[in-house]
């Protein structure tokens, strides 16, 4: 066992990460890790943002320190890089045990990076990682990769960190879901199934992230995207229909990528599934590009001047620049982080939104993943898509567990007499739509109209104050 010197005393690394905390685990990570361990060191760990997954993969490390190995850490984004760094060097103080390879770090030639050998941790960037497989390990030097965001490495580049010299392997995601819906690239490297799965429901019960609302406002779509809508519904339900009757799958929200990616890989209906990804696309398509949306973010802006600390996640662009449109109109002060934007401008608005110089952050994607913000309590879903994964990601940004920290309230402009309305008669709990993953878990969800601007302000002063106690009964609301 590797040892080190702390305050007179040779411990582990492992028990000096853990005596560090200052109070113990969370039941959930000293489970994971026991699974972790009882596969001998190789799994994949699903967790949702805000859990604390990341000090599981710390813990992790110090295990294979402790062992006498080498540890890699893949990140997808230099941003993620510096935040595990920072985090890391709060657990291994000592000089030159922490290192970098990529991102800010640059390659092996520069005086910053750490080349990856036993003793040491190296964080690296995937591009990096992947485009220099002489920086692999080799059976000599027994290695743990922990693959950060591992969804994201299914595809022909990336796949290549997923080195088979690595003797431990740990991946750690919300929820796997690869877009491309390569399946078989993890089940191959790390096992058929994630190895632990920690969801919003036992979260929520275990206070590990913070209990919230949601408000849903109602708004119109024009009749030409309706009847647009309407046919591409249409079409979807036809293929669903069809798949479910020739392959027997479920077809729910939280088992449909997984089960659609195993038909491609058999060659089964291929055809179909790809008649029905068309369709559901252009009805994603329709749904996110509604300008009506922008009438709700108008609606909510009294909430976004009285609390600040809110993140606005749009999958449209246009809609992004109008909803910060739509905030300076107000007096709202706010930052976009979109493609461009370096990390200096990064940090500063993260600092700014901090301080409340700003009072929003909105993204159309840039912050999906990895990015630990501080003190957030309102997030503004203005034009999102269906996927589980960004949905998970999304919440969490918000939902992370503070003390003393403002219940947390969700609000999403939803289309009128689409899946992402509620008042459609069997579609209460917006069980059609993969939106039900924010709503079924929240503590209250209020339904009302875009017109009703009386009772939208009404919600909101219930949670405008953090001093008054929310009188709930006045409104509007389903239960969850």
């Amino acid at each position: 066992m590797t040892l080190i010197h702390d305050a007179g005393v040779d411990t582990s690394f492992e028990s000096a990460v853990i005596k560090s905390l200052g109070k113990p685990l969370r039941n959930w990570q000293r489970e994971a890790l026991d699974a972790w361990h009882s596969n001998k060191q190789i799994g994949v760990i699903e967790a949702v943002t805000g859990s604390g997954k990341s000090l599981v993969g710390i813990l992790a490390a110090a295990k294979a320190l402790d062992a006498g190995m080498a540890v890699v850490i893949v990140v997808p984004k230099k941003v993620l890089q510096e935040q595990w760094i920072k985090e890391l060097k709060k657990y291994f103080p000592k000089y030159g045990l922490v290192g970098g390879l990529g991102g800010e770090y640059g390659n092996v030639w520069d005086w910053r990076s750490t080349k990856p050998q036993a003793g040491k941790i190296v964080v690296t960037v995937v591009n990096t990682f992947a485009a220099n497989e002489d920086l692999h390990p080799r059976s000599d030097v027994p290695t743990l990769i922990i693959a950060d965001e591992v969804h994201n490495y299914s595809g022909e580049r990336f796949r290549k960190v997923l080195n088979n010299d690595f003797v431990w392997r740990l991946g750690l995601t919300a929820t796997l879901e690869p877009q491309d819906g390569r399946y078989f690239v993890f089940t191959r490297y790390f096992g058929h199934e994630p190895i632990y799965s920690y969801g919003y429901r036992q979260a929520l019960a275990d206070k590990c992230v913070s209990a919230y609302s949601v408000l849903l406002i109602r708004v119109d779509m024009d009749a030409d995207k309706m009847a647009k809508y309407q046919q591409w519904s249409h079409y979807a339900k036809h293929y669903r229909e069809r798949i479910i009757s020739l392959s027997g799958i479920s077809f729910s929200h939280d088992k449909v990528h997984r089960e659609l990616s195993e038909l491609k890989e058999k060659g089964i209906l291929k055809s179909d599934i790809k008649s029905w990804e068309e369709a559901m696309n252009a009805i994603d398509e329709i749904l996110i590009e509604t300008q009506s949306k922008t009438l709700a973010v108008k609606q909510v802006c009294s909430l976004i001047a009285a609390r600040g600390n809110t993140i606005a996640f749009s999958d449209s662009v246009q809609l992004a620049n109008d909803t910060q449109d739509i905030l300076s109109e107000s007096g709202i002060s706010s930052g976009i982080i979109k493609a461009g934007v370096n990390n200096y401008q990064r940090q500063l608005f993260f600092s700014q939104l901090k301080s409340k110089r700003i009072k929003a952050l909105i993204s159309p994607r840039a912050l999906d993943e990895g990015i630990n913000l501080e003190h957030l309590s309102v997030g503004l879903f203005v034009g999102v898509r269906r996927q589980r994964l960004q949905l998970i990601q999304r919440l969490g940004r918000v939902l992370r567990f503070e003390e003393d920290k403002e219940k947390p309230l969700i609000i999403i402009p939803v289309n009128r007499n689409t899946w992402e309305d509620p008042n459609l008669h069997g579609n209460e709990r917006l069980q059609h739509s993969a939106l039900n993953l924010i709503v079924q878990h929240a503590e209250f969800v209020h339904v009302t109209d875009v017109a009703n601007s009386s009772l939208i302000q009404r919600i909101l002063a219930e949670y405008s104050s953090p001093l008054l106690p929310l009188d709930l009964n006045s409104t509007n609301r389903l239960v969850a």
